[in-house]
Protein backbone atom coordinates (compact mmCIF):
# COMPACT_ATOMS: atom_id res chain seq x y z
CA UNK A 1 0.00 0.00 0.00
CA UNK A 2 3.09 2.34 0.83
CA UNK A 3 5.32 1.55 -2.26
CA UNK A 4 3.20 3.30 -4.67
CA UNK A 5 3.05 6.72 -2.64
CA UNK A 6 6.73 6.74 -3.02
CA UNK A 7 7.34 5.88 -6.79
CA UNK A 8 7.73 2.51 -6.24
CA UNK A 9 4.70 0.83 -8.00
CA UNK A 10 6.32 -2.04 -9.44
CA UNK A 11 7.51 -2.60 -6.00
CA UNK A 12 3.97 -2.74 -5.06
CA UNK A 13 2.73 -5.16 -7.87
CA UNK A 14 5.28 -7.44 -7.26
CA UNK A 15 5.33 -8.00 -3.89
CA UNK A 16 1.11 -8.15 -4.11
CA UNK A 17 1.13 -11.24 -6.69
CA UNK A 18 3.21 -13.06 -4.40
CA UNK A 19 0.63 -12.95 -2.00
CA UNK A 20 -1.26 -16.43 -1.13
CA UNK A 21 -5.07 -16.46 -2.61
CA UNK A 22 -6.12 -18.50 0.48
CA UNK A 23 -6.91 -16.48 3.48
CA UNK A 24 -7.47 -17.20 7.01
CA UNK A 25 -11.62 -17.33 6.11
CA UNK A 26 -10.94 -19.93 3.31
CA UNK A 27 -9.09 -22.19 5.96
CA UNK A 28 -11.54 -21.54 8.58
CA UNK A 29 -14.00 -23.12 6.45
CA UNK A 30 -12.02 -26.60 6.12
CA UNK A 31 -11.22 -26.86 9.97
CA UNK A 32 -14.45 -26.33 11.19
CA UNK A 33 -17.73 -28.64 11.10
CA UNK A 34 -21.39 -28.53 12.21
CA UNK A 35 -22.62 -24.86 13.99
CA UNK A 36 -19.30 -23.29 14.22
CA UNK A 37 -18.86 -23.66 9.89
CA UNK A 38 -21.73 -22.55 9.51
CA UNK A 39 -21.02 -19.32 11.27
CA UNK A 40 -17.88 -18.94 9.60
CA UNK A 41 -19.60 -19.26 6.03
CA UNK A 42 -22.26 -16.88 7.45
CA UNK A 43 -19.51 -14.38 8.29
CA UNK A 44 -17.62 -15.11 4.88
CA UNK A 45 -20.70 -14.41 2.79
CA UNK A 46 -21.96 -11.37 4.14
CA UNK A 47 -18.69 -10.19 4.62
CA UNK A 48 -17.95 -10.55 1.17
CA UNK A 49 -21.35 -9.58 -0.04
CA UNK A 50 -20.67 -6.26 1.83
CA UNK A 51 -17.17 -5.69 0.63
CA UNK A 52 -17.81 -6.31 -3.67
CA UNK A 53 -21.49 -5.06 -3.86
CA UNK A 54 -20.81 -2.39 -1.46
CA UNK A 55 -17.79 -0.89 -3.80
CA UNK A 56 -20.54 -0.95 -6.80
CA UNK A 57 -21.22 3.09 -6.38
CA UNK A 58 -17.76 4.01 -6.09
CA UNK A 59 -17.06 1.81 -9.08
CA UNK A 60 -19.29 4.09 -10.70
CA UNK A 61 -17.08 6.71 -10.72
CA UNK A 62 -14.02 5.06 -11.98
CA UNK A 63 -11.61 7.37 -13.61
CA UNK A 64 -9.01 6.19 -16.80
CA UNK A 65 -5.41 7.31 -16.61
CA UNK A 66 -6.80 11.06 -18.23
CA UNK A 67 -9.04 11.55 -15.32
CA UNK A 68 -12.00 11.06 -17.50
CA UNK A 69 -15.31 8.83 -16.60
CA UNK A 70 -15.07 5.16 -17.59
CA UNK A 71 -19.19 5.47 -17.13
CA UNK A 72 -21.88 7.99 -18.19
CA UNK A 73 -24.02 9.36 -16.22
CA UNK A 74 -26.78 6.67 -16.88
CA UNK A 75 -24.43 4.06 -16.40
CA UNK A 76 -23.81 5.36 -13.09
CA UNK A 77 -27.12 5.56 -12.30
CA UNK A 78 -27.41 2.15 -13.54
CA UNK A 79 -24.51 0.94 -11.13
CA UNK A 80 -25.74 2.78 -7.90
CA UNK A 81 -29.82 0.77 -8.99
CA UNK A 82 -27.81 -2.49 -9.04
CA UNK A 83 -26.19 -2.29 -5.45
CA UNK A 84 -29.80 -1.07 -3.92
CA UNK A 85 -31.88 -3.78 -5.55
CA UNK A 86 -28.98 -6.21 -4.33
CA UNK A 87 -29.27 -5.29 -0.81
CA UNK A 88 -33.05 -5.69 -1.10
CA UNK A 89 -32.55 -8.91 -2.49
CA UNK A 90 -29.61 -10.03 0.26
CA UNK A 91 -32.06 -8.52 3.22
CA UNK A 92 -35.53 -9.83 2.20
CA UNK A 93 -37.06 -8.87 5.07
CA UNK A 94 -35.89 -4.77 5.33
CA UNK A 95 -33.73 -5.67 8.45
CA UNK A 96 -30.67 -3.82 7.18
CA UNK A 97 -29.53 -2.37 10.50
CA UNK A 98 -25.84 -1.66 9.90
CA UNK A 99 -26.10 -2.16 6.16
CA UNK A 100 -28.64 0.82 5.48
CA UNK A 101 -25.60 2.70 4.98
CA UNK A 102 -24.96 1.01 1.36
CA UNK A 103 -28.68 1.70 0.59
CA UNK A 104 -27.69 5.24 1.59
CA UNK A 105 -24.83 5.94 -0.39
CA UNK A 106 -25.65 5.12 -3.93
CA UNK A 107 -28.79 7.07 -3.48
CA UNK A 108 -26.74 9.97 -2.72
CA UNK A 109 -24.53 9.26 -5.98
CA UNK A 110 -27.94 9.41 -7.95
CA UNK A 111 -28.55 12.77 -6.10
CA UNK A 112 -25.83 14.37 -7.14
CA UNK A 113 -25.92 13.03 -11.04
CA UNK A 114 -29.36 14.07 -11.09
CA UNK A 115 -28.97 17.47 -9.63
CA UNK A 116 -25.79 17.98 -12.21
CA UNK A 117 -28.34 18.01 -14.79
CA UNK A 118 -31.15 19.60 -13.36
CA UNK A 119 -34.26 16.64 -12.94
CA UNK A 120 -35.76 17.95 -10.14
CA UNK A 121 -37.90 15.09 -9.39
CA UNK A 122 -35.62 12.29 -9.88
CA UNK A 123 -32.72 14.46 -7.34
CA UNK A 124 -35.74 15.16 -4.64
CA UNK A 125 -36.09 11.53 -4.66
CA UNK A 126 -32.70 10.56 -4.19
CA UNK A 127 -32.05 12.92 -1.44
CA UNK A 128 -35.13 11.68 0.30
CA UNK A 129 -33.98 8.18 0.07
CA UNK A 130 -30.42 8.63 1.24
CA UNK A 131 -31.98 10.68 4.21
CA UNK A 132 -34.14 7.90 4.99
CA UNK A 133 -31.37 5.26 5.12
CA UNK A 134 -29.56 7.68 7.17
CA UNK A 135 -32.28 7.69 9.54
CA UNK A 136 -32.39 4.12 9.64
CA UNK A 137 -28.46 3.61 10.49
CA UNK A 138 -29.37 6.16 13.38
CA UNK A 139 -31.96 4.32 14.84
CA UNK A 140 -31.46 1.09 14.40
CA UNK A 141 -31.40 -1.60 17.48
CA UNK A 142 -27.83 -2.11 17.85
CA UNK A 143 -28.43 -5.11 19.86
CA UNK A 144 -30.97 -6.36 17.08
CA UNK A 145 -30.86 -9.82 15.28
CA UNK A 146 -31.26 -9.87 11.75
CA UNK A 147 -33.92 -12.04 10.28
CA UNK A 148 -33.53 -12.40 6.62
CA UNK A 149 -32.22 -15.70 5.49
CA UNK A 150 -28.79 -15.49 5.01
CA UNK A 151 -28.35 -12.83 7.83
CA UNK A 152 -30.34 -14.85 10.28
CA UNK A 153 -29.42 -14.22 13.81
CA UNK A 154 -26.66 -12.37 13.12
CA UNK A 155 -25.91 -9.29 15.05
CA UNK A 156 -24.55 -6.22 13.21
CA UNK A 157 -24.58 -4.37 16.26
CA UNK A 158 -22.16 -0.67 15.59
CA UNK A 159 -22.53 2.64 14.92
CA UNK A 160 -20.96 4.94 12.68
CA UNK A 161 -19.66 8.84 13.77
CA UNK A 162 -18.16 10.77 11.18
CA UNK A 163 -16.16 13.94 13.19
CA UNK A 164 -18.23 13.38 16.04
CA UNK A 165 -21.37 13.32 14.14
CA UNK A 166 -23.95 10.87 12.72
CA UNK A 167 -25.18 9.91 9.09
CA UNK A 168 -28.04 12.27 9.66
CA UNK A 169 -26.02 15.05 10.09
CA UNK A 170 -24.01 14.37 7.71
CA UNK A 171 -26.59 13.79 4.89
CA UNK A 172 -28.17 17.17 6.20
CA UNK A 173 -25.08 19.10 6.26
CA UNK A 174 -24.39 18.21 2.65
CA UNK A 175 -27.93 19.04 1.76
CA UNK A 176 -28.44 22.37 3.27
CA UNK A 177 -24.70 23.42 2.12
CA UNK A 178 -24.15 21.79 -1.19
CA UNK A 179 -25.12 24.94 -4.14
CA UNK A 180 -25.55 22.24 -6.68
CA UNK A 181 -29.40 21.72 -4.63
CA UNK A 182 -30.09 25.23 -4.67
CA UNK A 183 -32.31 24.77 -7.68
CA UNK A 184 -34.80 22.14 -5.77
CA UNK A 185 -34.34 23.77 -2.23
CA UNK A 186 -37.34 25.96 -2.60
CA UNK A 187 -39.22 22.79 -3.24
CA UNK A 188 -41.72 21.19 -0.76
CA UNK A 189 -40.05 18.04 -1.13
CA UNK A 190 -36.63 19.28 -0.40
CA UNK A 191 -38.18 21.17 2.83
CA UNK A 192 -39.33 17.57 4.15
CA UNK A 193 -36.24 15.66 3.99
CA UNK A 194 -34.32 18.46 5.51
CA UNK A 195 -37.23 18.61 8.59
CA UNK A 196 -36.85 15.05 8.71
CA UNK A 197 -33.21 14.89 8.72
CA UNK A 198 -33.09 18.01 11.65
CA UNK A 199 -35.03 15.18 13.93
CA UNK A 200 -32.23 12.85 14.39
CA UNK A 201 -28.87 14.25 13.58
CA UNK A 202 -26.61 14.95 16.23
Amino acid sequence: MWYPKIGKTEKAVELASSLRDVTSSDMMLYINTGTKKHEVWQKNIMEYFTHAIGDLSDYAKSTNDNGNDIFTDDEKIVLCEKQIEMFKLFFEKEDYMFHSQYIEIPYRHMARIYAHNKNADMTIKSISSAAKYAIEFDTYDYEGRQKSLIARGNVPGGVWWHNGHNRSYDVLEWVQNDTMFDFVRELNGFKCVIDDLKNTAK
